[in-house]
């Protein structure tokens, strides 16, 4: 069983208030998984409530600027408990992102102002990527890939099994979208006409949860348990063992300016929390980060030639060289919860906060004047091993 991003949201928390600091653990365990799931909702309907989507677009211009000279800017959404998540940029200049809770879609200038747009009642939007038509396609973790134009009109794409779980999504080199199906446990490609593909994963129970393009003309993911895997344009899929494999990765995967392939790993099971890099061979090098329980999930290449990622349970947001120097931000502690970041096209860093409900803005420039704390990296020294499957 695979949790959907918010439910590993909800654990985060839920472990937080039973066991404190350092205690984030997952279970394949199909009882434990189930009795964890029911924790996770209750948890959410008693500290947070609920919070319907509204029926009409909304447009508002907040900002925040964190008290004395800050190179952090918080702007909160209009509703309350919105739940944003994936974010991207937009062709419009602007920034998208989906709000998970609210079921909508969001869109944000560099000045602050931010629109809304509602979806279809228990939509669940999550991973959002710009498209090759000009359009935002986003997944719906309810069964549907959708895409929104820049004046907001929404079209949806049922997928062929109610289940598949679509979590994230991005633009191929061969002009269509590229999605994870965690719950169906394979790889989706769409047209930008709509028509769907599903490619199944040579392991049950991988769940991929994060997908990128990389730098070799594939498209490059990350599964929940165990391995990174690359798909080609055609459909055949090659995955490699990663380091700590009983540790859970959220999602986080990225191309990096060194022509690899850069991802965050979870520090479940005692493995500690690291930040990975994979080649086109498949030799992995991973960096563990100062506070193994800071259970980083997005990363993202950053204007300054570095890798930059979000650490939801820690509060900060780090950067790591290519050589694997390691610094980070740390956010004031009423910030809350980094999740998922990119570059944006003001050369500033954007992430979401589903802990506080806002879309954040950090100065790289300013946030690099913090010391942080060099670590070296391992290396298995030779490619992970290997399996490989052909679309039948």
């Amino acid at each position: 069983m695979s949790f959907s991003y918010r439910e590993r949201f909800f654990f985060v928390k839920w472990e937080r208030f039973l066991h404190g600091p350092g205690s984030l653990f997952l279970t394949r365990t199909k009882h434990k998984a189930l009795l964890q799931r029911a924790c996770m909702l209750f948890f959410a309907l008693c500290i947070w409530g609920y919070s319907g989507p509204q029926a009409l677009a909304q447009t508002l211009q907040g900002q925040h600027m964190l008290a004395g000279v800050s190179p952090l800017k918080e702007y909160p959404l209009p509703g309350e408990h919105s739940g944003p998540s994936g974010l991207t940029q937009g062709p419009d200049g602007a920034l998208w992102f989906t709000e998970f809770y609210a079921n909508r879609i969001g869109r944000i200038t560099t000045k602050g102002i931010i629109t809304e747009f509602p979806l279809a009642s228990f939509r669940q939007p999550s991973g959002i990527t710009a498209g090759p038509d000009g359009n935002l396609w986003f997944a719906e973790e309810h069964g549907w890939i959708g895409r929104i134009t820049p004046l907001g009109v929404v079209t949806e794409f049922a997928l062929p099994s109610p289940v598949a779980e679509p979590t994230a999504i991005t633009a191929g080199p061969d002009g269509n979208l590229w999605f994870t199906a965690t719950g169906e446990n394979a790889i989706g490609r769409i047209t930008t006409s709509g028509q769907i593909s599903l490619f199944p994963l040579p392991a049950e129970g991988s769940a991929p949860c994060g997908i990128t393009r990389g730098p070799d003309g594939n498209l490059w993911f990350i599964e929940q348990y165990g391995k990174i895997g690359l798909i080609t344009p055609r459909g055949k899929i090659r995955e490699f063992a990663r380091p700590n494999m009983e540790s859970p990765a959220f999602g986080g995967i990225t191309s990096g300016p060194d022509a690899k392939v850069w991802y965050t790993q979870g520090g479940g099971n005692n493995a500690g929390s690291l930040i990975g890099q994979i080649d086109a061979e498949g030799l992995i090098k991973t960096f563990s980060l100062p506070d193994a329980s800071a259970n980083p999930i997005g990363i993202t290449s950053g204007p300054d030639g570095n890798l930059w990622f979000a650490e939801l349970q820690s509060n900060k947001i780090g950067w790591i060289t290519r050589q694997g120097i390691i610094k980070e931000y740390a956010l004031p502690e009423k910030t809350g919860g980094p999740d998922y970041l990119i570059t944006g096209p003001d050369g500033n860093l954007w992430f979401t906060s589903v802990v506080n409900n806002f879309i954040g803005l950090l100065s790289p420039q300013a946030a690099r004047g913090v010391q942080g704390s060099s670590l070296p990296g391992t290396t298995s020294g030779q490619p992970a091993a290997g399996t490989e499957k052909r679309r039948q």
